[in-house]
């Protein structure tokens, strides 16, 4: 059984991805973490360029967000809920 510092240890080294303190977090189907932003828009756009599509956006990110992205299996977590699926081994 992991100890609380070890665990607080894990999670630091796991969250060295980005360095801001407050941050989306933008995972794919698989429940990997494969980007981040400050703001919640421009998670949606990494989102969106990560699944392909990297012109000029048809509709609104967020549009494509509810739809697409969310069917794709996308999803975008604000980073305290982050820490909470990681603990539960349900983010890589």
């Amino acid at each position: 059984m992991k100890t609380k510092q070890q665990t607080e240890q894990q999670w630091l080294a796991f969250k060295q991805r980005t360095s801001q303190a407050e941050f989306w977090a933008c995972i794919d189907a698989e429940g990997y973490w494969f980007d981040s932003a400050h703001l919640y828009t421009t998670a949606v756009r990494w989102c969106r360029m990560y699944h392909g599509e990297w012109g000029e956006p048809a509709m609104v990110d967020v549009d494509w967000m509810d739809t697409f992205g969310h069917q794709a299996g996308y999803s975008i977590v604000h980073h305290t809920m982050l820490r909470k699926l990681w603990e539960q081994g349900l983010v890589k």
